[in-house]
């Protein structure tokens, strides 16, 4: 089975290939069609999403025909990735609410959601964490000379405490589903 990357840029498919024993092939998806993929039933092992599954509303579709669909390419007993699903209950999210940020989300879930998803969608849910108790978003804003391995590794030892600290908290799921017979 070829394996592939879908809205990747060029660095990140060179990236991939390097890595990979099998083809990997970039395939743009359709504006007028956003929720049909154009790949037979079954011909995936494994679908990742990071950060998309949040926006498809936006564009016209919804998150359970966006998981059906999803389903549908996957092999059964394939698996779904899901990174990035923001947490309703985020202090981050709520802060991007208040001071209206662009890197607000529009839509937020419970585990609760998450889990009648996946369910209506014809998934079991294999794993399920909350992660991010620190905003990433600000690093961007630093000047690039202060963006260091160093103060990335300071953050992320202080985001994975944080993180068990406050996790009811944070600002993400990861969830990894299986796709059900």
């Amino acid at each position: 089975m070829d394996s592939y990357a879908f809205g990747a840029p060029a660095p990140m498919l060179r990236h991939l290939q390097s890595r990979s024993d099998r083809p990997v092939v970039y395939s743009a998806g359709s504006e007028s069609e956003p929720v049909k993929l154009p790949y037979a039933d079954g011909t995936f092992d494994a679908v990742f999403s990071i950060g998309v599954l949040e926006h498809v509303r936006e564009f016209g579709g919804n998150e359970l025909e966006s998981l059906r669909e999803i389903g549908r390419v996957l092999r059964p007993d394939g698996l779904f990735f899901c990174f990035h699903f923001p947490n309703r209950l985020s202090w981050i999210e709520a802060l991007t609410t208040v001071f209206r940020s662009r890197h607000h989300h529009a839509y937020r879930y419970t585990k609760k959601d998450i889990l009648r998803l996946a369910a209506a969608a014809g998934f079991r849910v294999l794993e399920m964490r909350r992660y991010n108790a620190l905003p990433r978003n600000v690093f961007t804003s630093f000047p690039a000379g202060r963006r260091s391995r160093w103060l990335a590794c300071c953050v992320d030892i202080l985001d994975a405490m944080l993180t068990w600290a406050l996790n009811p908290f944070c600002q993400n799921y990861a969830c990894v589903l299986e796709r059900m017979k």
